[in-house]
C-alpha cells in the first residue's frame, strides 16, 4: 500500500522527542556496551518508567557539543525522520485515542495481493468511515508502510525498539495498587442492589478493562493474512499486552465503543 510521504515542514529536531532526551540525558560514554546495546537497554528502560517528562531539552542543553555528537552518532543512525514524524504525531494523538483503534501491518510478503486483502479488511471494518481519520491523519493511525513497519515473521512488538512511543506515548503510566484498589472500589458501588455478589474473577475482568489504556491495536501480520482474521490486542499504559485475541474484519465495525466487547450480551465483566 502507499507509503508515508514526509515534507521538510515536517522534520523534527533531534533531542526533542521524549525518548531522545531519556537517551540523550541517560547515555553513559564509558559503558562498555556498544551503541547498539546500551541505545537497546535505553529503549526498554524508557519504555518501562511510570512518569516521563515530555518537555522538550532545553536548548542549551541541546547545543552542547558533547550532544550534538551523540545526536549524531546514537540517534540518527536508529530511525528515520519518517518515522519519528509518525512517532510525535502517535503520542500526540494515542492519548485521547480510548476505544479507538489502530491498525498495524507487519507483513509484506504476499505483496499486492495482500495489500488489496488489507485495503478489503478495512473497508468491511469501517463501511461507514467513521473509525478512522482523513487520509492527512492516517500516517499514525493505519501503521502500513514496508519500509518502516515489516517485520516478516518477527513478533509486532519488536516494532517497540524503533518505535517506543507505540508501546508507551503517555507521560503517566502507572497502574498500580492504588488504582486497581479504586477501580474495585467503584464497581463494588455498581453492583450494590443487583442480583448476586461480585466474584473475584469479575473484578479481575473489570481491573483488566481498566488496566487497558489507548486505542485498540489490531494486528495484520502474517498469520492474519493467513488465517483471514485481524489480531485484537489490548495493552497497558507501558505497551504490554493486557488481552489478546483474533477478530474477523467485519466484526470490527461491531465492537461497542465503551467497553471493546462485540455488540450484544456482556462477556461478563460488567455487572449484570
Amino acid at each position: 500500500m502507499s507509503q508515508t510521504q514526509t515534507s521538510e515542514s515536517d522534520i523534527i529536531a533531534w533531542g526533542a522527542l521524549p525518548v531522545e532526551k531519556y537517551i540523550l540525558q541517560k547515555w553513559d560514554k564509558s559503558s562498555p556496551f556498544s551503541i547498539e546495546e546500551q541505545r537497546s537497554e535505553l529503549i526498554q528502560a524508557f519504555i518501562k518508567e511510570d512518569d516521563v517528562d515530555h518537555a522538550p531539552l532545553p536548548e542549551a542543553e541541546l547545543a552542547d557539543d558533547d550532544v550534538q555528537e551523540l545526536i549524531r552518532s546514537v540517534l540518527v543512525p536508529w530511525r528515520s525522520q519518517k518515522l519519528r514524524v509518525i512517532a510525535k504525531s502517535y503520542m500526540t494523538h494515542a492519548k485521547g485515542l480510548f476505544s479507538e483503534f489502530v491498525v498495524l501491518r507487519t507483513y509484506y510478503g504476499g505483496g499486492v495481493e495482500d495489500d488489496e486483502t488489507l485495503r478489503q479488511w478495512l473497508k468491511e471494518a469501517d463501511p461507514y468511515d467513521e473509525m478512522f481519520r482523513g487520509p492527512d491523519e492516517r500516517s499514525w493511525q493505519i501503521l502500513d508502510d514496508v519500509e518502516l513497519f515489516d517485520m516478516g515473521t518477527e513478533d509486532w512488538q519488536s516494532l517497540y525498539g524503533i518505535f517506543p512511543e507505540f508501546a508507551a506515548p503517555l507521560s503517566h503510566r502507572v497502574f498500580g495498587p492504588k488504582e486497581i484498589q479504586d477501580v474495585r472500589d467503584t464497581a463494588t458501588e455498581i453492583w450494590e442492589g443487583r442480583e448476586r455478589e461480585p466474584e473475584e474473577d469479575d473484578f479481575e475482568d473489570i481491573i483488566m478493562e481498566a488496566a487497558s489504556v489507548g486505542p485498540w491495536l489490531l494486528v495484520a501480520d502474517q498469520q492474519a493474512f493467513q488465517e483471514g482474521e485481524l489480531g485484537l490486542v489490548y495493552r497497558d499504559a507501558n505497551g504490554y499486552i493486557v488481552k489478546e485475541g483474533t477478530i474477523k474484519p467485519e466484526d470490527v465495525q461491531t465492537m461497542d465503543q465503551s467497553t471493546g466487547h462485540e455488540a450484544g450480551p456482556c462477556a461478563g465483566c460488567c455487572p449484570q
